[in-house]
């Protein structure tokens, strides 16, 4: 529902060939970082969760897990999240997320392990 966005889903498969796809004009990939290519820093990312009311039904809570993946390494995460249920003008949430980093070849790099808590407060 709504109006299209230019540059969203529906022009990347609404493309009648592969020119403008590219990080530049000229499809060369290098930007105006130095020459580095701006399609390495690109990845697909698929995060899933369900949320469900929680504490009296002010709040909602919602597991979550995510994948994603590079030229260079794989994430992994699982996390929690747990929001103020409310349509008002305040909005509070909070998120613990762990977080698995590995590389995607075999360059003898060592995983990655994190954990994250966060707080969020909108008005």
């Amino acid at each position: 529902m709504g109006a299209p966005v230019p540059g969203g889903v529906d022009a990347l498969l609404g493309q009648q060939h592969l020119g403008g796809l590219a990080a530049n004009d000229d499809g060369s990939g290098s930007g105006a970082d130095g020459g580095r290519d701006d399609l390495a820093n690109r990845r697909p990312e698929l995060r899933m969760g369900y949320g469900f009311s929680a504490l009296g039904d002010r709040f909602n809570s919602t597991p979550e897990f995510g994948l994603g993946l590079s030229n260079g390494q794989r994430e992994y995460t699982l996390g929690w999240r747990l929001g103020l249920d409310r349509g008002g003008p305040v909005s509070i949430e909070f998120r613990l997320e762990a977080t698995r980093r590995e590389p995607a070849n075999e360059d003898g790099a060592e995983p990655f392990n994190g954990l994250a808590l966060r707080g969020a407060k909108r008005r």
